[in-house]
């Protein structure tokens, strides 16, 4: 991490507006072709201010994909905890929110972005994973005992294999919609 990194402080509201603004252009160009100018136009700020903020294109990627991950847990954890909507309904709202926005930022090859996503150290990135998984697991295990789901698996090995299940997004060309479609018949047959 770099000492301008948001990740060693508090995130301003201007360090937010540049990472989101950051995940549309590489989300978009992808890491390589994206320059710094088309990170500071697409901010709403000249280069030497986005320099005040981050020292570089890979300082403001790092940062910009650790606040898409921890985005993302909020969301998940948010969607589970909606009590307005069947159990179902909840794990589709959170997985969907989890990796099908994926599909909605991502409009290059997605594989490079994961690889030059390994520019995060990957205990970092197995962390996020792993909390997504027992973040789910727990919700499973929750959720069996109110809603009368007979579990022939433990929580987490069913928490594993709809994190494996989420990944497709990226092995074929799919819009959000049909993706959607298919968590909701995946879940089903789950539960």
């Amino acid at each position: 991490m770099t000492e301008h990194s948001p990740h060693n402080k508090t995130q301003t509201r201007t360090d937010i507006k540049i990472l989101s603004a950051a995940l549309t252009v590489f989300g978009h160009y992808g890491y390589k072709k994206t320059s710094m100018e088309q990170l500071a136009r697409a901010a709403d700020l000249s280069k030497p201010s986005l320099y005040l903020h981050f020292s570089g294109k890979e300082d403001i990627f790092i940062e910009s994909m650790r606040f898409y991950l921890s985005d993302g847990l909020g969301k998940v954890e948010y969607y589970l905890k909606d009590k307005s909507v069947s159990f179902n309904e909840r794990i589709v709202n959170a997985l969907d929110h989890w990796f099908g926005r994926n599909i909605d930022l991502f409009h290059i090859d997605p594989h490079e972005v994961i690889t030059v996503g390994n520019r995060i150290a990957y205990s970092e990135v197995n962390e996020v994973k792993m909390k997504f998984i027992d973040t789910i697991a727990t919700a499973i295990s929750e959720n069996s005992n109110v809603n009368g789901i007979k579990l022939t698996t433990s929580a987490l090995e069913l928490a594993n294999v709809i994190f494996l299940f989420g990944t497709c997004w990226k092995e074929n060309k799919q819009t959000r919609p049909e993706f959607r479609k298919h968590l909701e018949l995946f879940v089903k047959a789950l539960f």
